[in-house]
């Protein structure tokens, strides 16, 4: 963990409502997906946490939802302005097993996901992804990689893709399939779901899980899951955990 100064490249916003962050690539060690950065936010006393979306070796972006001050401030950020970062922080996904992938993302969960799809791609790694949102406004599929993968996109209202939650098609994915592995990443009720159904088929899921962190480095234990394990540190433990660790019938972390 290191922290950088690192000049903001250039900003994208869309449907209003989801802003698209690119800044300049300073970090020394590799970024693994699920891995996340935390960010100072210029009038906001905490730094914000934000899943690395996309990544070479001279840019890094995150893709956030407009939804407060601290994320409304970063989204005006301009281009050329210094971004205090520190990161890559967490653990990532395990992005390297022989398993074919299924990656599920619902909502703002397809931002960690955007850039496990260019790392299995990259890897040519077997995998498909389940994406979906409750309307056409808020998806963001015409930021995932171009490639020859499997995709299958669902809106709950019907606006765009299969009509239904993404979970419902998570089932043929995974039912009487062999050496598979789910990764998910989205809001805490679907994770909860995708967990569920995966133990029942006898599937290894692994899940990002989202909070407000304060220190982001395991320091102030401001962010933490009740697992098999016992309390555990999302920032430093996580944010990606083995789905069978977690405590579901717990509340969300807030």
């Amino acid at each position: 963990m290191k922290q950088y100064l690192c000049k903001v490249l250039r900003r994208d916003t869309f449907h209003g409502k989801f802003c698209l962050l690119v800044f300049e690539n300073r970090f020394s060690n590799p970024v693994i997906p699920g891995q996340f950065v935390h960010i100072r936010v210029r009038g906001v006393f905490l730094r914000r946490p934000f899943s690395v979306a996309c990544l070479d070796k001279n840019e890094v972006g995150i893709l956030f939802r407009i939804k407060g001050t601290g994320t409304k401030l970063l989204s005006d950020t301009k281009t050329g302005e210094l971004l205090d970062v520190i990161g890559p922080l967490g653990n990532g996904f395990p992005v390297d097993i022989k398993n074919r992938i299924v990656i599920v993302a619902g909502g703002i969960g397809i931002a960690p996901m955007l850039l496990a799809v260019a790392y299995l791609m990259r890897k040519n790694h077997d995998f498909s992804l389940l994406y979906g949102a409750r309307n056409a406004d808020e998806l963001v599929d015409f930021l995932l990689p171009e490639g020859n993968y499997s995709k299958i996109i669902t809106t709950d209202d019907g606006t765009a893709g299969i009509k239904g939650q993404i979970t419902e098609q998570l089932g043929n994915n995974i039912y009487r399939q062999k050496n598979v592995t789910v990764f998910a990443a989205g809001p805490y009720p679907m994770l909860k779901t995708v967990a569920a159904m995966c133990r029942e088929a006898g599937v290894p899921a692994y899940v990002s899980v989202e909070t407000r962190m304060f220190c982001g480095l395991g320091i102030c234990q401001g962010c933490v899951i009740h697992t098999k394990k016992g309390n555990l540190k999302i920032c430093s433990d996580g944010p990606v955990f083995n789905s069978d660790h977690i405590i579901w019938d717990e509340q969300a972390p807030v």
